[in-house]
Protein backbone atom coordinates (compact mmCIF):
# COMPACT_ATOMS: atom_id res chain seq x y z
CA UNK A 1 0.00 0.00 0.00
CA UNK A 2 2.74 2.68 0.69
CA UNK A 3 4.19 1.82 -2.64
CA UNK A 4 0.42 2.67 -4.05
CA UNK A 5 0.43 5.88 -2.29
CA UNK A 6 3.68 6.95 -3.44
CA UNK A 7 2.78 6.59 -7.04
CA UNK A 8 0.07 8.99 -6.22
CA UNK A 9 2.58 11.81 -5.65
CA UNK A 10 4.83 11.01 -8.31
CA UNK A 11 5.39 14.18 -10.40
CA UNK A 12 9.05 13.32 -12.32
CA UNK A 13 9.50 10.00 -14.31
CA UNK A 14 12.60 8.59 -15.64
CA UNK A 15 13.03 6.26 -18.13
CA UNK A 16 16.43 4.05 -18.63
CA UNK A 17 16.28 2.86 -22.61
CA UNK A 18 18.40 -0.26 -23.14
CA UNK A 19 15.64 -3.15 -22.61
CA UNK A 20 13.28 -0.87 -20.88
CA UNK A 21 11.79 1.72 -24.06
CA UNK A 22 13.58 -0.62 -26.63
CA UNK A 23 13.26 -4.54 -27.26
CA UNK A 24 15.54 -7.21 -25.84
CA UNK A 25 14.14 -9.41 -27.67
CA UNK A 26 13.98 -7.96 -31.27
CA UNK A 27 17.33 -6.36 -32.07
CA UNK A 28 19.42 -6.75 -35.32
CA UNK A 29 23.01 -7.93 -34.27
CA UNK A 30 26.01 -7.33 -36.71
CA UNK A 31 29.35 -9.02 -35.84
CA UNK A 32 32.55 -7.34 -36.91
CA UNK A 33 36.20 -8.84 -36.09
CA UNK A 34 38.03 -12.30 -36.21
CA UNK A 35 36.23 -15.60 -37.28
CA UNK A 36 35.07 -17.29 -34.41
CA UNK A 37 35.69 -20.97 -34.20
CA UNK A 38 32.43 -23.08 -33.14
CA UNK A 39 34.08 -23.76 -29.62
CA UNK A 40 34.35 -19.93 -29.35
CA UNK A 41 30.32 -19.63 -30.42
CA UNK A 42 29.78 -22.04 -27.51
CA UNK A 43 32.04 -20.36 -25.19
CA UNK A 44 30.26 -16.53 -26.27
CA UNK A 45 26.54 -18.43 -25.64
CA UNK A 46 27.69 -19.90 -22.37
CA UNK A 47 28.73 -16.39 -21.17
CA UNK A 48 25.64 -14.60 -22.02
CA UNK A 49 23.58 -17.19 -21.13
CA UNK A 50 24.54 -16.71 -17.39
CA UNK A 51 23.85 -12.88 -17.84
CA UNK A 52 20.65 -10.58 -16.68
CA UNK A 53 21.69 -7.83 -19.42
CA UNK A 54 19.03 -6.85 -22.23
CA UNK A 55 22.42 -7.07 -24.31
CA UNK A 56 23.49 -10.58 -23.00
CA UNK A 57 20.25 -11.66 -23.97
CA UNK A 58 20.01 -10.52 -27.68
CA UNK A 59 23.17 -11.84 -28.26
CA UNK A 60 22.18 -15.35 -27.23
CA UNK A 61 18.78 -14.80 -28.80
CA UNK A 62 21.52 -14.53 -31.87
CA UNK A 63 23.67 -17.21 -31.55
CA UNK A 64 20.84 -19.72 -31.15
CA UNK A 65 19.15 -18.89 -34.46
CA UNK A 66 22.68 -18.51 -36.01
CA UNK A 67 24.25 -21.45 -34.96
CA UNK A 68 23.85 -24.77 -33.22
CA UNK A 69 25.29 -24.47 -30.09
CA UNK A 70 26.17 -26.09 -26.94
CA UNK A 71 26.51 -25.11 -23.23
CA UNK A 72 29.72 -25.29 -21.70
CA UNK A 73 31.12 -25.01 -18.10
CA UNK A 74 31.37 -21.71 -16.72
CA UNK A 75 33.38 -20.73 -13.63
CA UNK A 76 34.41 -17.41 -11.76
CA UNK A 77 31.66 -15.51 -13.93
CA UNK A 78 31.30 -12.00 -12.56
CA UNK A 79 28.98 -9.32 -13.95
CA UNK A 80 29.93 -5.73 -13.05
CA UNK A 81 26.85 -3.54 -13.44
CA UNK A 82 27.18 -0.80 -16.37
CA UNK A 83 30.67 -2.46 -17.45
CA UNK A 84 30.52 -5.94 -18.53
CA UNK A 85 30.76 -9.66 -17.97
CA UNK A 86 33.29 -12.13 -17.64
CA UNK A 87 34.35 -15.80 -16.71
CA UNK A 88 36.61 -18.92 -17.12
CA UNK A 89 35.92 -21.35 -20.06
CA UNK A 90 37.81 -24.47 -20.97
CA UNK A 91 41.02 -22.40 -19.32
CA UNK A 92 40.38 -19.49 -21.75
CA UNK A 93 39.70 -16.07 -19.94
CA UNK A 94 36.55 -14.43 -22.23
CA UNK A 95 34.89 -10.92 -21.38
CA UNK A 96 32.17 -9.21 -23.18
CA UNK A 97 31.09 -5.58 -22.44
CA UNK A 98 32.25 -1.73 -22.81
CA UNK A 99 35.84 -0.85 -24.31
CA UNK A 100 37.17 0.05 -21.27
CA UNK A 101 35.96 -3.18 -19.38
CA UNK A 102 37.14 -5.45 -22.29
CA UNK A 103 40.60 -3.54 -22.05
CA UNK A 104 41.23 -3.66 -19.05
CA UNK A 105 41.31 0.60 -18.91
CA UNK A 106 40.38 1.19 -15.12
CA UNK A 107 41.03 5.33 -15.62
CA UNK A 108 38.51 5.51 -18.62
CA UNK A 109 34.87 6.16 -17.23
CA UNK A 110 33.36 3.01 -17.97
CA UNK A 111 29.97 2.83 -19.70
CA UNK A 112 28.27 0.75 -22.00
CA UNK A 113 28.65 1.96 -25.55
CA UNK A 114 25.32 2.35 -27.62
CA UNK A 115 24.91 -0.94 -29.07
CA UNK A 116 28.44 -2.01 -28.85
CA UNK A 117 29.48 -5.23 -27.06
CA UNK A 118 33.51 -5.60 -27.00
CA UNK A 119 35.05 -9.53 -27.07
CA UNK A 120 38.51 -10.72 -25.59
CA UNK A 121 39.67 -14.32 -25.49
CA UNK A 122 42.89 -13.80 -22.96
CA UNK A 123 43.25 -10.16 -22.76
CA UNK A 124 43.33 -10.18 -26.72
CA UNK A 125 40.35 -8.15 -28.34
CA UNK A 126 38.69 -10.53 -30.81
CA UNK A 127 35.82 -8.34 -32.02
CA UNK A 128 32.53 -6.17 -31.59
CA UNK A 129 28.92 -7.00 -31.55
CA UNK A 130 26.97 -4.35 -32.96
CA UNK A 131 23.44 -3.87 -31.85
CA UNK A 132 20.77 -1.55 -33.42
CA UNK A 133 17.31 -1.49 -30.99
CA UNK A 134 13.81 -1.62 -31.71
CA UNK A 135 11.35 0.95 -29.94
CA UNK A 136 8.75 -0.97 -28.14
CA UNK A 137 5.22 -0.95 -29.53
CA UNK A 138 2.91 1.90 -27.40
CA UNK A 139 6.09 3.76 -26.70
CA UNK A 140 4.86 7.06 -28.69
CA UNK A 141 1.26 6.73 -27.14
CA UNK A 142 2.54 6.60 -23.52
CA UNK A 143 5.12 9.22 -23.77
CA UNK A 144 2.36 11.75 -25.67
CA UNK A 145 0.08 10.76 -22.53
CA UNK A 146 2.28 11.32 -19.68
CA UNK A 147 3.38 14.74 -21.28
CA UNK A 148 -0.14 15.90 -21.60
CA UNK A 149 -0.42 14.80 -17.50
CA UNK A 150 2.57 17.28 -17.05
CA UNK A 151 4.68 15.10 -15.80
CA UNK A 152 8.54 16.17 -16.19
CA UNK A 153 10.50 13.09 -17.91
CA UNK A 154 13.69 12.18 -18.33
CA UNK A 155 16.08 9.56 -20.28
CA UNK A 156 19.21 7.87 -18.30
CA UNK A 157 20.78 6.20 -21.03
CA UNK A 158 24.24 4.15 -20.79
CA UNK A 159 24.88 4.38 -24.24
CA UNK A 160 26.26 7.03 -26.47
CA UNK A 161 24.11 9.81 -28.32
CA UNK A 162 23.52 7.78 -31.95
CA UNK A 163 19.96 7.76 -30.74
CA UNK A 164 19.57 11.12 -29.42
CA UNK A 165 17.43 12.77 -32.87
CA UNK A 166 14.91 9.59 -32.18
CA UNK A 167 14.59 9.74 -28.45
CA UNK A 168 13.93 13.64 -28.70
CA UNK A 169 11.44 13.00 -31.07
CA UNK A 170 9.34 11.18 -28.81
CA UNK A 171 10.07 13.02 -25.85
CA UNK A 172 9.60 16.40 -27.14
CA UNK A 173 11.69 19.15 -26.71
CA UNK A 174 11.31 19.70 -22.76
CA UNK A 175 12.44 15.97 -21.94
CA UNK A 176 15.88 15.87 -20.30
CA UNK A 177 18.01 13.19 -21.96
CA UNK A 178 21.15 12.47 -20.70
CA UNK A 179 23.89 9.50 -22.43
CA UNK A 180 26.89 8.15 -21.05
CA UNK A 181 25.88 7.76 -17.57
CA UNK A 182 27.15 5.00 -15.34
CA UNK A 183 25.19 3.10 -12.78
CA UNK A 184 26.42 5.49 -10.16
CA UNK A 185 25.82 8.62 -12.25
CA UNK A 186 22.32 7.76 -12.66
CA UNK A 187 22.00 6.96 -8.91
CA UNK A 188 23.20 10.67 -8.28
CA UNK A 189 20.87 12.20 -10.76
CA UNK A 190 18.10 10.83 -8.99
CA UNK A 191 19.23 12.13 -6.06
CA UNK A 192 19.22 16.21 -7.66
CA UNK A 193 15.68 15.44 -8.79
CA UNK A 194 14.29 14.60 -5.57
CA UNK A 195 16.39 17.43 -3.97
CA UNK A 196 14.90 19.58 -5.94
CA UNK A 197 11.69 18.62 -4.92
CA UNK A 198 10.92 15.99 -7.76
CA UNK A 199 8.92 12.74 -6.35
CA UNK A 200 10.62 10.28 -8.81
CA UNK A 201 9.35 7.15 -10.43
CA UNK A 202 12.24 5.25 -12.13
CA UNK A 203 11.56 2.52 -14.75
CA UNK A 204 14.80 0.76 -16.34
CA UNK A 205 15.94 -3.06 -15.94
CA UNK A 206 16.91 -4.95 -12.69
CA UNK A 207 20.50 -4.86 -13.14
CA UNK A 208 22.54 -1.99 -13.90
CA UNK A 209 19.74 0.09 -12.59
CA UNK A 210 19.39 -1.08 -9.05
CA UNK A 211 20.70 1.74 -7.45
CA UNK A 212 19.17 4.07 -9.43
CA UNK A 213 15.55 2.05 -9.00
CA UNK A 214 16.21 1.86 -5.02
CA UNK A 215 17.19 5.58 -4.75
CA UNK A 216 14.03 6.56 -6.79
CA UNK A 217 10.47 6.90 -4.63
CA UNK A 218 9.21 4.54 -6.35
CA UNK A 219 11.46 2.18 -8.90
CA UNK A 220 10.18 -0.34 -11.49
CA UNK A 221 11.56 -3.12 -13.07
CA UNK A 222 11.12 -3.87 -16.21
CA UNK A 223 11.54 -7.42 -16.94
CA UNK A 224 11.11 -9.55 -20.25
CA UNK A 225 12.07 -12.68 -17.79
CA UNK A 226 10.02 -11.72 -14.65
CA UNK A 227 12.28 -14.59 -12.94
CA UNK A 228 15.05 -12.75 -12.79
CA UNK A 229 14.30 -9.05 -11.46
CA UNK A 230 16.26 -6.97 -8.49
CA UNK A 231 15.22 -6.80 -5.04
CA UNK A 232 15.83 -3.07 -4.50
CA UNK A 233 12.77 -2.43 -7.02
CA UNK A 234 8.99 -1.75 -5.53
CA UNK A 235 7.22 -3.75 -8.44
CA UNK A 236 7.82 -5.58 -11.51
CA UNK A 237 6.30 -4.69 -14.55
CA UNK A 238 6.29 -7.54 -17.69
CA UNK A 239 7.97 -5.47 -20.35
CA UNK A 240 5.35 -5.95 -22.94
CA UNK A 241 2.85 -4.25 -20.48
CA UNK A 242 5.01 -0.77 -20.37
CA UNK A 243 2.92 0.91 -22.79
CA UNK A 244 0.45 0.89 -20.13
Amino acid sequence: SSVIEALSRINTIVFDKTGTLTYSSKAKVFYEGGELSAEEINMIYSLVKESVHPLSRIIKQEVIIKHSVRPLAVTNFKEKAGKGIVGIIQNRKIKMGSKQFVEDNRTAQEFSASGEVYLSFDGVKKGIFRISNQYREGIAQMIFSLVKKNYKLHVLSGDNAAEKRNLQSLFGADATILFQQSPQEKLNYIEELKAEGGRVLMLGDGLNDAGALKQSNVGVAVSENTSQFTPACDAIIDSREIHK
